[in-house]
């Protein structure tokens, strides 16, 4: 059993997401595939935290629209099929949701936690997706 660990730049684009793809098929041998958020977007998720904190739920939703708009584009150039785009879009959407739910709650670390953890659940689905479409 191996692991392959793949860092933020590593899937920050989806040609990067592509290429990492293209190393796993690749590898004949029993694999645990670990994704890093998207390159850039643990420090945005991290400031809609921040805002959500300091009660500044306006900004914070602004933060999540930019946000659900890079995941979008991604999108856009990753999948090949119309049915693994709709599925994607699905995907952003319940992430939307969820980000939108924890700027209405109470803030605390349990909700820092759920923000915080998008990034890495987002990169992961995407990337199974893919996975998905060259099977």
């Amino acid at each position: 059993m191996i692991v392959l660990k793949f860092g933020g730049t590593s899937v920050g684009s989806a040609q990067n997401l592509k290429k990492v793809a293209q190393i796993v098929l690749q590898t004949d041998k029993p694999k645990i595939v670990v994704l890093s958020a998207m390159s850039g977007v643990t420090n945005i998720l991290q400031k809609i935290a921040n805002l959500t904190y300091l009660n500044q739920g306006n900004e914070a939703s602004i933060e999540v629209e930019n946000l659900n708009m890079k995941y979008k584009k991604v999108i856009e150039n990753l999948y090949n099929s119309e049915s693994s785009c709709e599925k994607a879009n699905i995907l952003i959407t319940d992430h939307n949701d969820t980000l939108l739910s924890c700027l209405d709650s109470d803030f605390n670390e349990k909700v820092e936690k759920i923000i915080l953890a998008q990034g890495e659940i987002v990169s992961s689905n995407l990337f199974q997706l893919l996975l998905e479409e060259y099977h």
